[in-house]
């Protein structure tokens, strides 16, 4: 099946831009530098004021979906799991004798896997819109959402490894790795401690809708 890789960065660069390599298992997809970027969602535009709930969605998924990097990718039906890995290359700062006062900062602002498979995002609206009316109670948990993959990545810092969960407010100063782990689950790519039941939130519904339209 085809999905559509989607990120994008938050970076505050203080010398020089960090290198990122984006990893598929052990496969190398592409290495690129981060530029200065710290702006989050811009205001909203004033011919949006008087626009339905629908439209204002939809206005959100063209933003991210314009925002972020893409990489279309086709995962033979054979894979079973798998690991997307984002390595932050980022030893900018101005450490001297045990001080530092100023480093270049970076988090993973978005970062979505989205099937290439309308039927399949249409199938699933269904189900959460029929769920969300009815039972608001099984959205209880970010972790049951399905595309968005920041919700289910850790942050390892290279040299402590310590571990932390993925948070764009929390600007990382050093190297490490965003890691996500996934696993097959009815056919599909899903992050691997989604918790049932699998559901796109709102937001999220525009940004796939958006892009099975693009592809």
């Amino acid at each position: 099946m085809k999905y559509l890789l989607m990120f994008s960065y938050l970076c505050e660069v203080y010398r020089k831009q960090p290198r990122a390599r984006i990893f598929l298992n052990d496969q190398l997809l592409d290495e690129h530098s981060i530029e200065q970027n710290t702006s989050t969602w811009p205001k909203e535009p004033l011919n949006l004021q008087n626009k339905t709930f629908g439209e204002r969605l939809n206005s959100r998924g063209k933003y991210v979906y314009d925002r972020c990097k893409k990489f279309e990718i086709d995962i033979p039906p054979d894979v079973g799991d798998m690991t997307i890995k984002i390595d932050i290359k980022n030893d900018d700062n101005n450490y001297t004798n045990g001080f530092m006062s100023r480093c270049t900062l970076v988090s993973l602002y978005q970062f979505y896997l989205i099937p290439l498979n309308k039927k399949f995002i249409d199938r699933t609206l269904k189900i959460f819109h029929k769920r969300f009316i009815k039972y608001y109670g099984y959205w209880r948990s970010n972790k049951q959402i399905v595309t968005d993959l920041s919700y289910h990545t850790k942050w390892v810092d290279r040299s402590s490894q310590k571990e932390l969960s993925c948070d764009w407010t929390h600007m990382q100063g050093s190297s490490g790795s965003y890691v996500c782990d996934l696993k097959k689950k009815y056919g599909l790519l899903i992050p691997r401690d989604t918790s049932p039941a699998y559901l796109l939130n709102v937001g999220d519904e525009s940004v796939c809708i958006v892009a099975n339209d693009k592809y």
